[in-house]
């Protein structure tokens, strides 16, 4: 049997349910009948719900959790920016603060004039 996608499975499902209750709801096997069916399909029909309003609220959460992130970020450049306008650029307060004594950065690089020929 082919694999089916999760919502066709489900559409296949509610259509086999509508005819199954139009045909003969009294058509069933030795481990299945209408109401079986009924159950298992509100059941998924169910988790389908559940996961729906637990992926809104990872998503609301995400969306917190990156906010927060955005403040913390501000604001640990700008205590950096104080601890070096405070000590200097170049003191061990502001390496301990997490900056980049001016001492320690490394020269920037120029680049060559192309000669006119």
């Amino acid at each position: 049997m082919a694999k089916l996608a999760p919502s066709k499975t489900m559409m296949r499902a509610k259509r086999i349910h509508k005819s199954w209750i139009e045909t003969n709801p009294a058509l069933e096997t030795d481990d299945l009948n209408l109401q079986i069916y009924t159950d298992q399909i509100n059941f998924v029909e169910t988790k389908d719900d559940e996961i729906l309003t637990a992926e809104t609220h990872i998503k609301a959460l995400r969306k917190a959790r990156n906010d927060g992130r955005k403040v913390v970020h501000v604001s640990s450049k700008r205590i950096v920016s104080v601890a070096k306008g405070r000590y200097g650029d170049d003191s061990s307060q502001y390496k301990v603060f997490g900056g980049v004594p001016l001492s320690e950065r490394a020269p920037r690089r120029r680049s060559s004039k192309v000669a006119d020929i």
